[in-house]
């Protein structure tokens, strides 16, 4: 069995598909990973190797104790946020937190992402039109959480193309702490 490279830590909360979807991106990318629970992660802490790369992922009680002591962001707009400190990771998004204001050009980004990622999802503006259709939007926004599935969504493809090499010390020649 392959040593793993990447430990995905969620919470097990609404934000464990996209979790798993960052777990199928290493995988395709052709890095060992594998999701687990907090509950998982306390279990096994001891074992796990120290050239394994943690990532919280979500709004777990572990992930808000590790996002504490990450000082530098790579990532941190629309409500969102990646950094990392050495080999540990936070990729989170608060609940319900993006500004209405925000809205309009959050999903314009998601718009510009969704050009190389089809899959992503994209926030519905509802900041324009009659009231009953803002207060309608709104009122499904909360049922189906389409601003916090865009965050998650737009948080696994921001890490791929944007952190990712950085965060497991790839270098663009394939070389990197790993060799």
């Amino acid at each position: 069995m392959n040593e793993l490279r990447v430990i995905i830590v969620t919470g097990g909360g609404y934000e464990s598909e996209y979790a798993r979807k960052l777990n199928a991106l290493l995988s395709e990318k052709g890095i060992t990973s594998a999701l687990w629970t907090e509950n998982e992660y306390l279990s096994n802490r001891p074992k796990i190797s120290n050239k394994a790369h943690l990532v919280f992922f979500g709004l777990g009680r572990e992930t808000k104790k590790q996002e504490a002591i990450i000082r530098s962001w790579a990532f941190d707009s629309y409500a969102c946020r990646i950094g990392w400190l050495g080999k540990t990771c936070v990729i989170t998004a608060w609940d319900g937190s993006l500004p209405w204001d925000d809205l309009k050009a959050f999903s314009n980004y998601c718009e510009l992402v969704a050009k190389n990622h089809p899959d992503i999802v994209i926030p519905s503006d509802k900041s324009s039109g009659e009231l009953w259709n803002v207060v309608k939007g709104i009122f499904t926004d909360i049922e189906n959480r389409s601003v916090w599935r865009a965050q998650y969504s737009m948080l696994v493809y921001e890490f791929i193309d944007n952190c990712l090499n950085d965060f497991m010390g790839i270098k663009l020649n394939g070389e990197g702490e790993d060799g």
